[in-house]
């Protein structure tokens, strides 16, 4: 198993949540928009895993934004740092 960890490439804060597991880890916190619907989503930090939560429903093939939940700058372009958190 390879866990990740990711901060946000604008203000350098962790999008970790450790207080909302998903996997039995740390969950990946971030705020996506579409349409007239924000909220917020946890992804899992176990790679390759696509197991999630989400505070509202989202229709397939949605065109998202999706931002930092400390700085709200849009997260796009080029991949956030990670690293292995056992190592």
């Amino acid at each position: 198993m390879f866990v990740v960890e990711v901060q946000c490439p604008h203000c350098e804060s962790s999008l970790m949540n450790e207080s909302k597991l998903i996997d039995a880890h740390p969950s990946i916190q971030k705020k996506p928009t579409y349409e007239n619907h924000k909220g917020m989503i946890w992804l899992s930090s176990v790679y390759g895993s696509y197991n999630y939560e989400i505070t509202f429903d989202m229709k397939d093939n949605q065109i998202v934004k999706v931002y930092c939940p400390h700085c709200d700058e849009e997260l796009v372009g080029d991949l956030p740092r990670m690293w292995n958190r056992d190592g």
